[in-house]
């Protein structure tokens, strides 16, 4: 059975809105005070989802929009729920954590965050102490125990399942087409006018016109004519699948068989001249070489089955309330 590393169980909890009962919360002395939600005896108040929001909201790439924000504040008191719930039932449980082991972790994690700064800096952008720190992991851990242990304790998948999973859906399990390309980009934005259109035009014509004359020189008319970031590399773009570049930059692509050459095909970057060098991929590579991977995915799938379905039972031998705020 493949288990689950602490701080990374929670990945598979699923998002159940509507599971708690909604009612007003009870009168708090201040907003931080103010409760979002209980579980049995325990209060989950607006400042331990503040500080939970502020974490995960350090990770994003990007500002949020309100709505953006308001839903994903709805997803972490649901998932702080689920995760008191699973802490709780762990407790309650014969499952035992050792002093040691919660040691070991945090050192592990001092050692990897070391790299990257000072112990005390992440603690501060995480907005805890190391104590505070200490306790999560040693829930963590409680609760990655407690799932393996007990929740996919069942959890089997045998090699005849894993034959039927690849026989009954082969193109699922099919290696990807890729196509290894180069290309030639002239710069041309969306908004040009017609003199510039022209213009870049005339000199991608230029281009394709000597590429198509002698093809092995593609690399070097990409370092002479290309404006584009593979430049220097020839135009080079290495190996790519079809989702992975624009629309008509792909279609145009995989159009071509190795050795071939597109005609100018414009995107939001501007005008690419397009040589196929190698293509791969489109197989279904024999059962054994992948039966490995098989397995792994109908574990995951069995897991994610499994933890909302004791994640649901609980919820409903347990008091669960959700407060409107």
């Amino acid at each position: 059975m493949r288990l689950i590393p602490a701080c990374l169980f929670i990945q598979l909890v699923l998002f159940c809105p509507g599971a708690e009962a909604q009612i007003q919360p009870p009168i708090a002395k201040s907003r931080s005070d103010l409760v979002v939600a209980e579980v049995n005896q325990t209060k989950i108040t607006h400042e331990q989802v503040d500080k939970e929001m502020a974490r995960r909201l350090a990770t994003q790439n990007r500002s949020l929009k309100e709505d953006e924000r308001h839903l994903l504040r709805k997803h972490v008191v649901s998932i702080m729920i689920e995760r008191e719930l699973l802490k709780q039932a762990a407790e309650a449980s014969s499952v035992n954590l050792s002093q040691e082991e919660i040691d070991k972790t945090l050192n592990f994690v001092k050692e990897q965050k070391s790299n990257e700064g000072t112990w005390d800096d992440f603690l501060k952008s995480n907005l805890m102490d190391e104590k505070m720190f200490r306790a999560m992991i040693r829930d963590d851990l409680l609760v990655s125990k407690y799932i393996n242990t007990v929740v996919f304790s069942s959890i089997n998948v045998s090699p005849e399942e894993v034959e039927r999973a690849y026989k009954s859906n082969p193109e699922r399990f099919k290696v990807p087409v890729e196509v290894r390309a180069r290309h030639v980009l002239i710069r041309l934005a969306d908004d040009a006018d017609e003199s510039q259109v022209a213009a870049a035009t005339a000199k991608a014509q230029k281009v394709l016109n000597a590429a198509r004359s002698n093809s092995e020189n593609f690399d070097q008319l990409a370092k002479e004519f290309s404006e584009g970031p593979t430049r220097a590399k020839g135009g080079d773009l290495g190996y790519f699948t079809e989702n992975q570049m624009v629309p008509e930059f792909s279609e145009a692509a995989f159009a071509l068989q190795p050795g071939e050459i597109s005609d100018i095909i414009r995107s939001q970057f501007g005008l690419h001249i397009i040589k196929v060098e190698e293509r791969r991929g489109g197989k279904l590579p024999p059962l054994d070489e992948i039966k490995d991977s098989i397995k792994s995915e109908l574990i995951r799938q069995r897991q994610k089955s499994l933890l909302s379905q004791h994640l649901e039972q609980l919820k409903g031998s347990n008091k669960v309330i959700q407060y409107v705020n």
